[in-house]
């Protein structure tokens, strides 16, 4: 039924009387807002089959001018590869209740969604349509409503969904309607991280189906902080899913694969067999020999589903699910329980709403019984995907939610945080100080874990001279004016993921020694501070005073280095040597002490991340905790100067 512009006006007027009959009220009542969600009504029907029909209608008060350029362009999503979607009417109402309809088919265009390119997947199958809004005005209602059809769904004979009950903008009202078919009922209902504005309520509609209603009052305005999980997941949600449990997901998605996993080749077998089948030359082969290709130019998109691994196999590309796919049946060829795995890049998925909601796909090979040699159902976890992995498994798949995908199903679990000592930077320096102050310097720096993988990837697709560049930054950010006398990278070929990152260097620092009228100090270079991916992962990470949702990181990481440093005779007795600094808290820890005895400085410097999740309340301990490590880095050992200990002196002495 058609509504009309007054109609709509006067339900609006109804709702929030004090916010849309006067537009200085509602900005008093909202000053941090540029637009404002008056009313919004979401209705879903699905399917037996998991298909569905969504119909969206909302009215947003314009504020600010902010709010108005960016409610000027209306966008809808979709994916062609699911069904379609449209953008059906879109109005601005005025002050005076009258409603100002654009002409929607002039002023709307449809593209390609660049959106995952970010990601290196490209699928000309993703879609935004965009209807241009001419002469939208503060103190307007912006009216639009919206429409999405899904013919192919993500999961068979399933259907479930999130709707958010509080954004980035005020909500004054919104609703979420699910009418569920008698067939296939909702057995799954949660409402995340409540507010505690949400009624709902279910009716027995006269076909059989349910109407569930959920409808939120006064939701206030949401912030987004920097490094968190996504706002969508942090803020008040409802999650709905006909699926009974986690396992009834798994075995869907293993039916799904099997037939293209049993697509093997006599080409196969053999390569199998070439490999000495090995679990670890199977998966360098998989991940170094077939490419990696985010393409998806076919008419029709498999979605989910795999490619024949033959097919993968013979081109030598795939996107990730076929890369997975083909990983699990050669392994499986070697005598491996291997099975493929759907995981969740992102915030954990709920244990208790099971949604087919994953975006990577990975393999896995479950471990055995020493005793009796049985597959249990404890996993070695590979990810194919990324060809320069020395990790099967990387660091930055952490903390995520991942199924195992078996015949007999499986639950829903969360991949293991490794310890910071995996993901470890490694650096030990000699140093010798000259009678002029200058220093020559060696060092070895180890790479582990999350390291190896940054460092790895920073370098494989660079010259020689780009690689030496990349450390002779690093060490003139710590040692100003250095000069980089020698860099050996090993291995040579990046490529060779059996052999561990290591690089030597040799530096002369001009002014390692800091000169003063009665007391010197000395720099130490902390290589570090310049290169540990424990320095760069929190970075910038605790600008916020304080944080209402967890600051999320891609993973744990340490930095341990030891550097002994040749006095010589040129200094006097030491006079401050900083003291040893022990820094903990929830999830971090520094440490850091200095020795000078027998003409020798000594120095070891620890940095340890061992979360990956901080709570608001840890948040504020870990930014006091580095706010220490910043102070600690400015302090520098001090000696008295030596009368004799100056270049120019020591010459004159000597001469006589």
């Amino acid at each position: 039924m058609k509504t009309s512009a007054l109609t709509c006006a006067i339900a609006l007027a109804l709702l929030a009387p004090s916010a849309v009959a006067n537009d200085d009220n509602m900005r008093a009542r909202f000053p941090d807002a540029d637009t404002v969600i008056v009313d919004d009504i979401e209705r879903v029907k699905y399917n037996p089959d998991g298909t569905y029909e969504t119909t969206e209608e909302m009215w947003t008060k314009i504020l600010t001018e902010k709010g108005r350029r960016e409610a000027s362009a209306v966008t809808l999503e979709y994916s062609k590869r699911y069904g379609e979607a449209a953008i059906e009417h879109v109005g601005a109402i005025g002050a005076d209740g009258k409603e100002r309809t654009i002409d929607v088919s002039a002023t709307t265009k449809e593209q390609t969604d660049n959106e995952s390119m970010s990601a290196n997947i490209y699928d000309p199958l993703d879609r935004v349509i965009v209807c241009t809004v001419p002469g939208l005005k503060i103190g307007e209602t912006l009216h639009v409503k919206t429409r999405r059809k899904t013919t192919n769904p993500r999961c068979q004979d399933n259907w479930s969904d999130i709707s958010v009950m509080e954004w980035t903008q005020p909500i004054i009202h919104a609703s979420y309607e699910v009418t569920a078919p008698p067939e296939r009922p909702l057995k799954r209902i949660a409402v995340r991280n409540p507010l505690g504005n949400i009624s709902t309520n279910v009716t027995r509609l006269a076909d059989g189906s349910t109407l569930h209603t959920f409808v939120c009052t006064n939701s206030p305005q949401a912030f987004s902080e920097p490094d968190m999980l996504p706002l969508y997941t942090q803020i008040q949600n409802v999650r709905v899913s006909t699926a009974e449990d986690w396992p009834a997901i798994s075995r869907w998605y293993w039916n799904l694969c099997e037939p293209h996993l049993a697509k093997t080749n006599a080409d196969m077998v053999a390569k199998v067999d070439e490999l000495g089948r090995d679990m670890r030359k199977i998966f360098a082969f998989v991940s170094q020999e077939i490419r990696y290709m985010g393409l998806t130019m076919e008419d029709t998109s498999p979605g989910y589903s795999p490619h024949d691994i033959d097919v993968t196999f013979d081109n030598r590309y795939g996107v990730c699910r076929d890369k997975a796919a083909l990983l699990v049946a050669m392994l499986r060829l070697a005598g491996f329980d291997a099975f493929p795995v759907l995981i969740h890049v992102g915030a954990k998925l709920d244990p208790e709403v099971p949604q087919p909601f994953f975006n990577h796909a990975i393999a896995a090979v479950a471990k055995r019984n020493k005793e009796d040699g049985k597959s249990e159902k404890e996993y070695i976890l590979m990810d194919p995907t990324d060809e320069n992995a020395k990790e099967m498994f990387p660091p930055y798949l952490c903390n995520k939610s991942y199924l195992v995908c078996r015949p007999d199903g499986d639950i829903l679990r969360t991949s293991a945080v490794p310890s910071p000592a995996a993901n470890s930077l490694d650096v030990e320096s000699r140093g010798t100080i000259a009678p002029d102050g200058s220093m020559f310097m060696e060092s070895r720096l180890g790479f582990g874990g999350i390291n190896d993988t940054a460092y790895r990837h920073a370098l494989v697709r660079r010259t020689p001279k780009e690689r030496r560049d990349i450390f002779e930054r690093a060490l003139k950010s710590v040692a100003p004016g250095a000069e980089l006398v020698k860099c050996e990278i090993l291995p040579r070929d990046m490529r060779d993921t059996d052999k561990p990152l290591e690089v030597s260097i040799s530096a002369q620092i001009p002014e390692a020694v800091i000169r003063g009228e009665s007391r010197d100090s000395v720099n130490v270079p902390f290589l570090s501070g310049a290169l540990g991916m424990a320095n760069f992962i929190l970075a910038r990470s605790t600008s916020l005073d304080h944080r209402r949702f967890p600051l999320a990181i891609d993973s744990t990481a340490r930095t341990a280095e030891s550097i002994r440093i040749e006095l010589g005779d040129s200094f006097g007795p030491a006079l401050d040597i900083p003291k040893s600094q022990k820094i903990d808290s929830e999830g971090y820890s520094f440490r850091r002490t200095f020795s000078a005895t027998g003409g020798v400085l000594s120095a070891e410097r620890t940095i340890e991340i061992s979360a990956v999740e901080f709570s608001p309340s840890a948040y504020l301990d870990l930014r006091e905790s580095i706010k220490g490590t910043e102070a600690a880095a400015r302090q520098r050992p001090v000696f008295a100067k030596d009368p004799e200990g100056d270049a120019n002196v020591r010459l004159i002495l000597d001469a006589t």
